[in-house]
């Protein structure tokens, strides 16, 4: 939305189609360049969610799971758009070519001190988690910490009630519970906790 008072019906119109990937969250901007609440004023760059509150970290790695799906593509673009500089984007099908069709993606990739790579890794499986961690500190620096890390991989299989099987809610289980268990587990294992600052899933 441009503002508080425009283009509402076209944003709850656009929600009702229902063809999006992911929620749909609507940004009304603030046009006062201070706000106050209650007996405090702040400037409207501190509150989060703000277009001017970057990320403040250009060295750290942030991990996305799933990366390479509908929603992991959308959470690279913004991650790039606030400033982050090393992604490492874990998904079961990665390969040397994954990003050649993401063109949002492939502008970024131009610029010099952008790196972005690629693991193949299925999270529900410890051992392949354990090497992706492995491949991310060979690839980007044993000395570059992991500043974040958004799980996003996940299975959509959707259907009545009456018509799951338990090999088909296992197989939705297992990547996001399985995965972001396995994600923990390393993040001990490597001691990778003192210096991560998100862990969303």
């Amino acid at each position: 939305m441009r503002g508080a008072d425009e283009n509402g019906i076209d944003a709850f119109r656009y929600m009702q189609r229902a063809q999006h990937i992911g929620k749909v969250i609507i940004k009304i901007p603030t046009p006062f360049k201070y706000l106050e609440f209650d007996t405090e004023i702040y400037e409207s760059k501190d509150l989060i969610g703000f277009e001017e509150n970057k990320c403040n970290s250009e060295y750290g790695i942030y991990i996305i799971t799933g990366g390479l799906g509908g929603i992991g593509k959308i959470m690279t673009k913004w991650m790039l758009e606030e400033g982050v500089r090393k992604i490492a984007i874990l998904s079961r099908n990665a390969n040397n070519d994954s990003l050649k069709d993401v063109p949002e993606i492939q502008d970024y990739l131009k610029t010099d001190n952008i790196q972005i790579e690629c693991i193949k890794c299925d999270v529900s499986i410890l051992s392949q988690v354990e090497n992706a961690f492995k491949e991310i500190s060979n690839r980007f620096g044993k000395s570059t910490p992991i500043h974040g890390i958004f799980h996003a991989a996940g299975i959509l299989m959707d259907g009545a009630i009456a018509s799951q099987t338990i090999e088909m809610m296992e197989s939705v289980y297992a990547p996001k519970v399985y995965g972001a268990w396995n994600l923990h587990d390393c993040c001990e294992k490597f001691e990778i906790n003192k210096n991560l600052k998100y862990f969303i899933h």
